[in-house]
């Protein structure tokens, strides 16, 4: 569904940018 980068936790999709600070902040733990 999203795309995360490794260098920063970066979407392809925008409306997904939530979830991508949700994910960035979850995924290191």
């Amino acid at each position: 569904m999203f795309i995360v980068d490794k260098k920063g936790c970066k979407l392809s999709d925008v409306h997904l940018n939530v979830i991508n600070m949700l994910v960035c902040l979850v995924e290191p733990l």
